[in-house]
């Protein structure tokens, strides 16, 4: 993406949010001390880039549980008769291949994208400097969801596709297990599909994949063949393994040819993560003959320290809703190694966010990253 384009895209987003935010109702009352976002600082490589305050609780507080299922919300449009009705979405192809391009996967069958997923989506249109290329399996776009709406509108660098699941996967190492009855009964088929497609598709296309639960706070166009690291746990000793949840490879990379390989002979379908990030990790090892991710650094691959992506880890979501009050500066040093922000959906939409910023990392990050998401729901 040149620079003028990365400028309109960027005076488009912010022109539509200061809108919407001046001709929509506020979605609910106000129960908490509020972000303030007092300077946004130029120039910084990673971290959040913006000073911040609120009026600290002193309280300690739990998360929120909501009674019924994240997924199931519905949020009305209010954008007027251009988002009344779905639209049918092109098939997603060579043809539609750019060279600086990030994907997002909603591989449910859903027809539009949650509050939370809007998000991401929406942060990376602003920050990444990459064009968004969305994946459904869906072949329509439901528009009566705000947030949805608003990106398939005014979102220049966004786009939305469907893919062909029978065409995707040929000439690759997972063509014939996708076809097979034991993929087609798995337990847990859509994160298997998910955890499938990024594979081929980022091996037959390239680019940046990240998964529909964090937030990009950063340029991302920096990032050539990396992949993050986390941890399984804080044990002394423990070694850092590879998600799968971000990375960027260009095509035909050697490391997700083998993964595709290993994916044939590791899936059974009854472990929701056993093609996800431990396979990965040991296609790693079995390439550069090595048990530490910490040492992989070349030009095929770089492994970015946990904070680039995972400043909070999947054993420690609590910290993400933190029953201790926290500052702005507390937040800010969680974050001041991170390129992204990953929520782990899976684990933390159970939880509801009341725009608290002091018990809150959405409450913090979202107004900022991604203020119609953000708001365009009173269950985000």
């Amino acid at each position: 993406m040149d620079s003028r384009h990365k400028i309109i895209s960027i005076l488009s987003l912010t022109s539509f949010t200061l809108l919407y935010l001046v001709f929509t109702s506020f979605p609910g009352p106000v129960k908490f001390a509020q972000l303030n976002i007092t300077e946004l600082i130029q120039k910084r490589k990673c971290g959040l880039d913006f000073a911040g305050a609120y009026a600290m609780d002193g309280q300690k507080k739990s998360p929120r549980k909501r009674t019924g299922q994240y997924y199931n919300i519905k949020t009305k449009q209010s954008a007027g008769p251009n988002c009344s009705s779905p639209v049918r979405l092109q098939m997603f192809g060579p043809d539609k291949v750019l060279d600086q391009q990030m994907f997002f996967l909603e591989t449910s069958g859903r027809s539009s994208l949650s509050p939370r997923q809007a998000c991401s989506v929406e942060s990376a249109a602003k920050l990444s400097n990459l064009h968004i290329q969305v994946i459904l399996l869906s072949a329509t776009l439901d528009l009566m969801d705000n947030s949805t709406c608003y990106l398939y509108q005014t979102a220049s660098n966004v786009s939305f596709y469907t893919i062909d699941m029978k065409t995707i996967f040929v000439n690759t190492p997972l063509q014939d297990i996708i076809r097979s009855k034991k993929f087609a009964k798995s337990q847990y088929k859509t994160t298997h599909q998910s955890d499938a497609l990024r594979l081929a598709l980022i091996f037959k296309y390239g680019g940046f994949y990240s998964d529909l639960d964090a937030v990009t706070i950063h340029d991302l166009s920096k990032f050539k063949n990396v992949i993050g690291s986390t941890k399984i746990n804080s044990k002394v000793g423990t070694l850092s393994h590879l998600a799968n949840g971000e990375f960027h490879f260009e095509k035909k990379h050697q490391l997700l040819w083998e993964t595709m390989k290993m994916f044939t002979k590791a899936f059974t379908g009854n472990a929701r993560v056993e093609v996800g990030p431990i396979l990965i990790t040991k296609a790693v090892k079995n390439l550069f003959h090595t048990d530490s991710m910490e040492t992989v650094k070349s030009k095929q691959l770089t492994v970015l320290p946990i904070e680039t992506f995972y400043p909070i880890k999947a054993f420690e979501v609590s910290r993400l809703w933190p029953t201790e009050p926290k500052s702005f500066t507390d937040w800010s040093r969680t974050f001041e190694n991170s390129s992204m922000i990953h929520f782990y959906a899976s684990q933390t939409n159970k939880w509801v966010v009341e725009r608290d910023p002091s018990h809150e990392a959405y409450a913090v990050i979202a107004p900022r990253y991604c203020p119609v998401a953000f708001w365009s729901s009173d269950q985000f």
